[in-house]
């Protein structure tokens, strides 16, 4: 009887610590987008566009100048309603729409934002995508 109360107890343990654990890729994932919705709507431009993946902000730096003249701060808006992850990726849902962020070594960048759904196509974003 002892013994099956270790096991159960063991397994319970594990199962509460692996879903810590996968909660933590998910916090940072949010917590950056969070971070980047915050510095549009602020207004800076410059700490919001630190937040893009490389290549997200090389896309906006060869559209119309800079990345801080050419990101559409003012469009960029929301408040984080829930993430999921997969490996290296994240989708991050707003109550205005969601976020795709990938996982660098120094952590969650944002690959695409101010996405909506498309019908014919799966997102439209007014960033990356």
């Amino acid at each position: 009887m002892d013994t099956r109360l270790g096991v159960a107890c063991a397994l319970v343990c594990a199962t509460v610590l692996a879903g810590c654990a996968a909660e933590g890729p998910r916090n940072d994932a949010a917590e950056t987008a969070s971070r980047f919705l915050r510095a549009a709507a602020d207004g800076d431009t410059a700490a919001a566009c630190a937040l893009l993946s490389p290549r997200t902000r090389e896309d906006l730096v060869t559209s119309d100048g800079p990345c801080e003249e050419s990101l559409p701060a003012g469009e960029l808006t929301g408040t984080v309603a829930g993430s999921d992850t997969w490996s290296e990726w994240a989708k991050v849902d707003t109550d205005a729409g969601a976020l795709f962020l990938t996982e660098f070594e120094s952590g969650w960048l944002v690959s695409a934002a101010g996405c909506q759904p498309e019908r014919d196509a799966p997102y439209r974003c007014l960033v990356g995508g």
